[in-house]
């Protein structure tokens, strides 16, 4: 398995070199690593065999912050890493060309289809959670999903084992928010799928959308202030996935942010 971590080009090496070593101790066989120094970035290669069976890098980044909680230098620079999964090997050799020094985007959308096993659609949408510190350490959890709560029998399945895999990743999460439309609003799904929640620890809110505001969804994690959010967006409903193609990616900053004030001053004045 092939994996990307890409920091501050500031980052000191002796902090580099210390989290690898601490990754290596938790993540354990087979591990071994390349940096590649960008423009404004560096660029860790890992390569890991079944690295993510017992802990993902998120957790390793959490751990390795609170090594530092006194120390504000280090633990903003680990608090800014991001890590993912590289599955094509020729975009690998590219990034990897010491010769290339000119500024780059990675790319970080996921394709769901019709042909994406259900186990598979868990992992996309997990791994994007777990990839994300910023995700990961939040309490709440809202999604602007219509038609959420129009979910059939056979979507349950993929709901409670989708929300278990997120509350295993996400150790802090407590409460699931969902904006919905009043006209798609429906007791019964809510008090079954508010049951389904309770049995994992999670509360369930709902908020109901007189206007209808917002057509995509949405996921954005955040503790006490929802302009602090950050989050993804998928290109489905819940009851969607793996029905038709869908993207799944991580919003924006300016966008979370825009998205967050809407709902602050609609909802929670």
């Amino acid at each position: 398995m092939l994996y990307i971590l890409s920091i501050r080009k500031k980052t000191k090496d002796d902090l580099l070199k210390e989290f690898l070593d601490f990754c290596k101790n938790c993540l354990g066989k087979n591990f071994c690593y390349e940096i590649v120094e960008l423009k404004d970035i560096k660029l860790v290669f890992i390569v890991g065999e079944n690295l993510f069976e017992n802990k993902n890098m998120a957790e390793c980044l959490y751990e390795f912050e609170n090594l530092y909680e006194n120390d504000n230098d280090r633990m903003y620079e680990i608090k800014e890493a991001n890590f993912g999964q590289i599955n094509d090997i020729e975009i690998l050799c590219f990034m990897m060309n010491k010769n290339y020094h000119k500024e780059m985007h990675l790319l970080q959308e996921e394709i769901i289809t019709p042909q994406t096993p259900k186990q598979n659609i868990i992992s996309v949408i997990a791994d994007k959670i777990g990839s994300k510190l910023q995700l990961i350490s939040k309490s709440k959890l809202l999604i602007t999903d219509p038609y959420f709560l129009k979910y059939r029998d056979e979507d349950l399945s993929l709901i409670e084992n989708l929300f278990k895999v997120i509350s295993k990743i996400s150790k802090y999460l407590k409460e699931i928010i969902l904006i919905i439309p009043q006209n798609l609003y429906f007791e019964e799904k809510k008090e079954s799928l508010e049951k389904l929640l309770k049995n994992m620890g999670l509360e369930l809110k709902i908020i109901l959308d007189s206007e209808n505001l917002f057509h995509d969804r949405f996921w954005l994690f955040f503790n006490n202030d929802i302009l602090e959010s950050k989050g993804l967006v998928i290109g489905t409903s819940i009851n969607g996935l793996g029905k038709k193609y869908a993207l799944v990616t991580y919003l924006d900053e300016d966008d979370c942010l825009e998205i967050s004030k809407e709902i602050k001053d609609k909802f929670y004045q």
